[in-house]
């Protein structure tokens, strides 16, 4: 992954609205996945969910949890840096 031009280590930094990168079927996607959370959209459970979107959903599940993973730790770094 170092040898990317683009990114660094497979990460990048985004400056504007990360919606200026994500096209239609993209944010449809995340749009059902966010919908996905209270209720799946066919009924039966994941058994009866396309392949492609139970892999969305994993991912997106997975994504979030690194966010907030991130952000706790943020957190708990700035109350560190405030005890000393």
């Amino acid at each position: 992954m170092g040898d990317c031009r683009f990114c660094d280590d497979g990460r990048f930094e985004i400056t504007v609205c990360g919606w200026d990168y994500v096209g239609g079927e993209i944010l449809e996607s995340i749009r059902y996945a966010e919908l996905a959370e209270h209720h799946l959209p066919v009924a039966g459970g994941m058994l009866d969910q396309a392949a492609w979107f139970v892999d969305l959903l994993a991912t997106y599940r997975g994504e979030v949890a690194r966010i907030e993973a991130e952000e706790l730790e943020k957190i708990r770094r700035q109350s560190r840096s405030r005890r000393r």
